[in-house]
């Protein structure tokens, strides 16, 4: 576990969805992923910030990393961010969570690795993270809502 000198850990998870809002791309995570809560799960992309990146720069690089997809910052919308406890074998961390949408051509070309695969879905998959059915209606929600409007992190 952290102490107080350690710096918290900050983890983004994006949800890229097609222009309608209608399909979303989710990852499998490993099934030897070292949190026990995560593992052969699907949820969003996403991973650890890592030092020197900005939040949105993690959140970038992380989508990139995990499905392919390059996008630009400029197209994540801030949707919230939590505190987490939820792995075992580490400290309570943050977690912001992003959502984008992105044509479909290039959903469709995204691509995972052999042990965290992605796919883009219409309808939930099963065996998916406990949380993903009620974050996903708040991402939905969030990215329904006009573009100027900012919610206080």
């Amino acid at each position: 576990m952290g102490s107080e000198t350690e710096p918290r850990h900050l983890y983004t998870m994006t949800f890229a969805f097609d222009r309608s809002l209608k399909s979303v791309l989710l990852l499998r995570k490993s099934r030897e992923h070292r949190n026990p809560l995560l593992r052969g799960k699907w949820t969003g992309p996403g991973g650890l910030v890592e030092i020197g990146e900005t939040e949105i720069e993690g959140a970038v690089r992380e989508l990139r990393e995990e499905t392919g997809l390059a996008v630009e910052s400029g197209s994540f919308r801030f949707v919230l961010r939590f505190a987490c406890n939820c792995d075992p074998s580490e400290a309570e961390h943050d977690v912001a969570v992003y959502g984008l949408t992105v044509p479909m051509e290039e959903l469709i070309r995204a691509h995972g690795e052999p042990m965290e695969p992605v796919d883009l879905f219409s309808n939930l998959p099963e065996n998916t993270v406990w949380y993903l059915e009620h974050m996903l209606a708040l991402v939905v929600g969030r990215m329904g809502q006009p573009s100027g409007t900012e919610l206080v992190r």
